[in-house]
C-alpha cells in the first residue's frame, strides 16, 4: 500500500535550495514583464487620452453639445 509522503517525510536536500531560489526568480521576473505591459496597455500616458465635453457629445450624441445661452 503506497503510503502518501508529507514535506517532513521527504529529505532535504542542499540541491534543493537553489532551484527554490531559481524558481521564485523566474516567477517574479514574469510578473514584473506581466505588470509592465499592464502599465503599457492602460496606464501609460494618461494625457493623450483626455476625456472632454465635446469628445462624450460626439460619442454619445453623434454631435457636440450645444452650450446653454
Amino acid at each position: 500500500m503506497n503510503r502518501s509522503r508529507s514535506s517532513a517525510d521527504m529529505p532535504s536536500s542542499p540541491k534543493q535550495r537553489p532551484r527554490l531560489a531559481f524558481e521564485i526568480a523566474l516567477v517574479l521576473i514574469a510578473k514584473m514583464i506581466a505588470l509592465t505591459l499592464i502599465w503599457q496597455a492602460w496606464f501609460h500616458d494618461p494625457e493623450t487620452r483626455r476625456v472632454d465635453g465635446e469628445r462624450i457629445g460626439a460619442a454619445v450624441y453623434s454631435f457636440p453639445p450645444t452650450s446653454p445661452k
